[in-house]
């Protein structure tokens, strides 16, 4: 499909077409939506925006992990004996 295919269905100006397929973070979620519905990619979204595919959010629980190990006092073994 061509953008002006596409900017036709959607209702979105081809500019804005074209930021979007660059990645422009700027366009609206409901410009998005609306592109995907017309491509019939709505259902995929979901994957997408599934909190356990989220790999920055991943990434920084990983180093906050790190960091507050790193943070934690060392105990000696008849320290930690109940």
């Amino acid at each position: 499909m061509t953008l002006r295919g596409l900017a036709e269905r959607t209702g979105v100006s081809i500019a804005t077409l074209s930021r979007l397929e660059r990645g422009d973070s700027t366009v609206a979620v409901g410009t998005v939506m609306q592109v995907l519905s017309v491509l019939g990619l709505v259902k995929g979204v979901s994957r997408v925006i599934a909190p356990e595919n989220d790999l920055e959010q991943t990434l920084h629980e990983v180093r906050e992990l790190r960091r507050t190990k790193r943070e934690l006092p060392q105990f000696t073994e008849e320290e930690l004996d109940f």
